[in-house]
C-alpha cells in the first residue's frame, strides 16, 4: 500500500515567508505515491534500496543514488527495503540568484536544470557528510535576511559540493557557457515574454546559429524548446499554488490561447492542465 507524502508545496516546506532552502531525511516504510512539487528537490539514497518511479520508468536505486526533481515533474518510490532518503529542497529561483554561480561547475548545473537520475553515486564518506548537513537543515526554519538563512545556504552548499564530486550528467560538456547562463536567466525571469531565437541571440551577443548550437550541446534542447519547458514548469507550479482559472495560468507564462496552452502543457507532462491540477492538488495525509 502506498502512502501520500506530507511535503508537496512551498509553504509546507519553507513556511509562508521562509527562506527557500530546507532539508529532511525520510525513512521509507512503505511505497510513496507518485507526486510533484513546486520547488526543486534533490534526493540522495543514504541507505537501503527502492524502486524509483519517474516518467522514464521504474529504476532500481541503492546507496549513493542521486535524483533531481524539477518543479512540476513527478516521482515516487516503490518496494522500499530499509531505504533512507535525504532530501534537499530548493526554490528554483535560487539557481538564478544566490546559487547562480553553481551553473559554472562541472555538470552540476546541467543536472539541477535538467533533473533526472544521476549517472554517478556518492561514496559512503560523501553520504555521511550529506547526512550531517541535512540534519542541520532539518533543525532550521530560516527566514530571509537572518543568520539562519546564511546557515541554510551554507548547508545546501555543503550538500551540493558532495554532488559535484561525482559524474552527474555525462552526455555533454561540463558547465554552462556565459551566453547560455544569461539566456536561462532571461527565460526564468520573464517566461511570458514573446521571445524569439533571434531576440535571445541578440541579448546574448551571439548569432542565432551559435546560440542554437550551444544550447543543443550543453542542455540537449534548442532555446525555444527550453522556453517551452520553463513555461510548463512555471505553469505547473501556478496550478498548485493558486486556484485561479487555467486560462489565467496560461496567460502568466505567455500561452494566451487556452487550447495552445493545453497542447503545450500536455506535451510536457502527458496530461492537460486541468487533469494535472486535479491529480496533484490534494490535501496531504500524515504518513
Amino acid at each position: 500500500m502506498r502512502r501520500a507524502v506530507d511535503r508537496l508545496r512551498r509553504p509546507q516546506v519553507f513556511g509562508s515567508a521562509g527562506y527557500p532552502v530546507a532539508g529532511a531525511m525520510v525513512t521509507l516504510s512503505s511505497s510513496v505515491d507518485e507526486h510533484t512539487h513546486d520547488f526543486l528537490e534533490v534526493a540522495v539514497v543514504l541507505a537501503g534500496r527502492a524502486t524509483y518511479l519517474s516518467p522514464l520508468g521504474p529504476r532500481p536505486i541503492g546507496p549513493g543514488a542521486v535524483t533531481a526533481v524539477r518543479p512540476g515533474q513527478w516521482h515516487g518510490f516503490a518496494q522500499p527495503d530499509r531505504a533512507v532518503i535525504g532530501n534537499l529542497y530548493l526554490g528554483e529561483e535560487l539557481l538564478h540568484a544566490e546559487l547562480r554561480w553553481l551553473l559554472e561547475i562541472g555538470d552540476l548545473g546541467r543536472f539541477l536544470l535538467r533533473g533526472g537520475l544521476a549517472d554517478g553515486h556518492l561514496s559512503a564518506t560523501s553520504r555521511d557528510r550529506v547526512r550531517r548537513r541535512l540534519t542541520e537543515l532539518a533543525e532550521l526554519t530560516a527566514t530571509p535576511g537572518t543568520a539562519d538563512a546564511i546557515r541554510a545556504t551554507g548547508a545546501a552548499y555543503g550538500i551540493l559540493a558532495e554532488l559535484a564530486r561525482v559524474p552527474l550528467v555525462t552526455d555533454g560538456p561540463g558547465g554552462l557557457s556565459g551566453a547560455v547562463r544569461q539566456t536561462l536567466l532571461l527565460l526564468a525571469r520573464r517566461p511570458a515574454e514573446p521571445w524569439t531565437v533571434a531576440r535571445l541571440a541578440g541579448e546574448a551577443g551571439l548569432s542565432v546559429s551559435h546560440l542554437h548550437r550551444e544550447f543543443r550541446a550543453q542542455l540537449g534542447l534548442t532555446p525555444m524548446a527550453w522556453l517551452a519547458k520553463t513555461r510548463a514548469e512555471v505553469a505547473a507550479s501556478l496550478l498548485l499554488q493558486t486556484d485561479r482559472p487555467v486560462g489565467w495560468v496560461g496567460r502568466q507564462v505567455g500561452w494566451d490561447d487556452p487550447n495552445y496552452f493545453s497542447r503545450c502543457f500536455r506535451r510536457a507532462y502527458g496530461m492537460s492542465p486541468t487533469t494535472y491540477r486535479q491529480r496533484y492538488l490534494r490535501q496531504p495525509r500524515s504518513s
